[in-house]
């Protein structure tokens, strides 16, 4: 995943695992996250809505493991404004989850859902991001297939349409599905 300012410029990078500035060096603590480079979306970045610095890397680990999903902060203030992993790193949103994450702006088009969906269930669970940081008190909404069995179904992607309110989650493994839900 990587992010760029409004002007195209990138600001950094990151496989799930390792965090790059934009001269492509390592940050000087952008090493270790728990995500998995084999995972179908190990990472993803969202800027904290407001005005300030912070961005988060959302990370998921591969094949449903135990690191499940988590959060790491990037606080491009910090080296000079090429930006390092601050003290929020490896934050444990959810154990077991899919190689799934997604963001969908909300309503107010200023904060975002960050959506995923839990291992063994039918689960998908949806946690606020405002200017006051991640709500990890999700939605949890329990719609369409169990997702269960070998590890290979815990892979696949969760997307969302342009508006932001319907989604799709491809599974693979012995399920081989798309299913496409609608958002409120």
């Amino acid at each position: 995943a990587s992010v760029s300012d409004n002007m195209g410029n990138l600001l950094f990078y990151t496989n799930g695992i390792k965090v790059w500035n934009s001269l492509n060096e390592l940050m000087p603590n952008g090493f270790g996250l728990l995500a998995n480079v084999s995972s179908t979306q190990a990472a993803t970045i969202v800027k904290k809505p407001g005005l300030n610095s912070i961005y988060y890397i959302f990370t998921t680990d591969h094949k449903a493991s135990t690191n499940g999903m988590r959060y790491t902060e990037v606080d491009m203030s910090l080296e000079n404004g090429l930006g390092d992993v601050n003290e929020n790193k490896n934050i444990s949103i959810l154990s077991q989850t899919l190689e799934k994450v997604m963001v969908i702006r909300k309503e107010n088009m200023i904060d975002y859902w960050i959506v995923t969906h839990l291992w063994n269930s039918m689960d998908f669970y949806c946690f606020e991001l405002t200017s006051a940081g991640l709500n990890m008190t999700p939605v949890i909404n329990s719609i369409g297939s169990l997702v269960t069995g070998g590890g290979s179904t815990a892979q696949g992607y969760l997307r969302a349409n342009q508006t932001g309110n319907q989604i799709a989650i491809v599974n693979g493994g012995f399920l081989h599905d798309v299913e496409v839900f609608d958002f409120n």
